[in-house]
């Protein structure tokens, strides 16, 4: 068992292949990295049966609190590892004690007889090895722990020489084809190192690689001379433990290629198909549309490719702002967030958590599904006491329009009633002046008419007129001769009674002596139109 480091987002360095010209030019900078500086440490195993134990990755955080939006692309299912948290991204004693009986002693003791047999495990002198709690716990469970000399795992641990070697490369590669796939866009996290992780791993912690670590190392067929010689070469420089066999760094680009050469093949054969070669040597028309056409296709790949590594890119920054939460949190058992102990969370124990999510989603979803309900009914009642305020509204407003209506209608009545009114009186002034009128006129005629009468009266009568003793005359009437009044004196209340018109005769007697008139006062009205019928054999001027 060992440890190795990630600087998540540095690379290491790359073979590439340019012309002389680009070199010289200086174009060729360096590779395209991140930067990223947040340290997670792998702690590694392999066993003599060649196979490896399912690696446990220690991330930079607090203590048990592990993100879950970290490990997005890890399948409890289909894969297999360990993860916890520490604040430095290192090991410490409490992860190395939890490793021994989490991975270690659950993934070996099958293979040693449910722990009845002995097993051996070989360590560096790291302090987080090498503590009480953990040779006491390995003494209880019937394992050794064989520790290396100290300056010496660069020749003797197995993980070192053949194995770590090979997945910083792989690693790397990973990352380069990361950002080419990306162009750059989005940098690298603990979002996406499982997803970068796995595949190196996997190419790294192969068989032979497993077999090839154990031989160089001579423990696996035993063979101390492996090592003696290793170092009776003193001049030489010792081996670095990288794997000359090439690596999975120019996978995306060879399978690109690859695909490139198998579509320019079918090319090939279509145009073998319908031109034949030795016409398409002698025409350059073919030639030139040959070339044509491949360098079409090989532009057609190319985009292809930068689209899905738009479409990855774009995903992952999705991902980038998904909310994220401690895994803790959806943890159901006590004993998954103990006291003062680090959390290592297993496949078992992330898959409960994840369905545990699953469900709090869920109820997540309903509640705001319900809100949502909620808000739209709150908007329909709203809307409806809307429509219903406006309605009220439009009839307030009808009611006012008729109550105004109704208003200037009677307004209008009243003013017509009042012109009808003023008409009225005035066409009564009318015909009252006209009567007045009439009457004057009429007082005029009888004046004449009387003076006439009189005045025939006078002739034959006037000796013994003259004859008769001169009459007294009546304080407040004029003194009438030869029918013509003069003017007296008067009381306001006379005066007022003369404007008012003259007194109206109302019979005349005439004797052989003298003529007799009765008047009516003009201040008292008529209250016949018609003279009585006692008076209808009279003659009357």
């Amino acid at each position: 068992m060992d440890e190795k480091g990630f600087l998540i987002g540095l690379i290491n360095m790359t073979r590439r292949i340019f012309s002389r010209q680009q070199w010289e030019e200086g174009k060729l900078l360096g590779a395209c990295q991140d930067g990223n500086r947040s340290w997670i440490t792998l702690l590694a195993c392999i066993g003599q049966d060649l196979e490896p134990l399912p690696p446990m990755l220690i991330y930079q955080g607090k203590e048990g609190n592990f993100q879950d939006t970290w490990l997005d692309d890890f399948d409890p299912v289909t894969e297999e590892a360990y993860f916890s948290t520490s604040p430095t991204g290192w090991t410490n004693d409490q992860i190395g004690l939890e490793w021994l009986i989490n991975v270690f002693d659950r993934h070996t003791k099958a293979k040693a007889r449910q722990g009845r047999d002995y097993r051996l495990l070989i360590i560096d002198g790291h302090g987080s090895h090498v503590t009480l709690a953990f040779l006491d716990w390995s003494d209880i469970h019937r394992i050794i722990v064989a520790v290396f000399p100290s300056h010496s795992t660069h020749r003797l641990q197995p993980l070192d020489v053949s194995l770590f070697g090979p997945l910083s490369q792989a690693y790397t590669n990973q990352l380069v084809d990361f950002f080419a796939a990306t162009q750059g866009l989005v940098g690298i996290s603990k979002r996406e190192f499982w997803g970068n992780f796995l595949p190196a791993f996997k190419a790294s912690f192969t068989r032979a690689n497993i077999e090839s670590a154990w031989k160089k190392t001579g423990l696996l067929p035993w063979d101390p001379e492996v090592v003696y010689k290793q170092v009776r070469r003193k001049g030489e420089v010792s081996s670095t433990g990288e794997d000359p066999r090439p690596s999975s760094s120019g996978s995306s680009g060879s399978s690109v290629l690859s695909l490139s050469q198998v579509d320019a093949r079918k090319l090939r054969r279509l145009f073998d198909r319908v031109i034949p070669r030795e016409e398409r040597r002698r025409n350059p028309k073919a030639r030139k549309l040959e070339k044509t056409i491949e360098s079409l296709q090989a532009d057609r790949e190319i985009l292809l490719h930068e689209i899905k590594g738009l479409r990855k890119a774009i995903t992952l920054e999705k991902k980038k702002r998904k909310r994220q939460r401690p895994l803790k949190t959806y943890l159901f058992d006590l004993e998954d967030t103990e006291q003062g102990a680090p959390i290592v969370f297993s496949p078992s124990k992330i898959q409960r958590a994840r369905e545990r999510k699953a469900e709090i989603e869920a109820q997540e979803q309903a509640e705001e599904a319900r809100k949502e309900r909620e808000k739209v009914e709150r908007k329909l009642r709203k809307e409806q006491e809307e429509v219903e305020k406006r309605q009220r509204a439009e009839e307030r407003k009808r009611a006012q329009e008729e109550r105004q209506r109704q208003k200037e209608e009677g307004k209008q009545q009243r003013l017509v009633t009042r012109q009808l009114k003023t008409d009225a009186i005035a066409q009564k002034r009318q015909e009252k002046e006209l009567a007045r009128q009439t009457k004057a006129e009429r007082k005029a005629r009888k004046e004449v008419n009387g003076k006439e009468n009189q005045e025939t009266l006078a002739g034959p009568s006037a000796s013994a007129t003259a004859d008769l003793p001169e009459a007294p005359q009546t304080p407040g009437r004029p003194t009438v001769i030869d029918g013509i009044s003069e003017p007296t004196h008067r009381s306001p209340k006379k005066k007022r009674q003369a404007r008012r018109g003259a007194n109206k005769p109302m019979l005349i007697v005439e004797t052989d002596s003298e003529v007799l008139e009765a008047e009516s006062p003009g201040r008292r009205p008529r209250r016949n139109a018609q003279l009585p019928k006692r008076f209808e054999d009279c003659e009357l001027e």
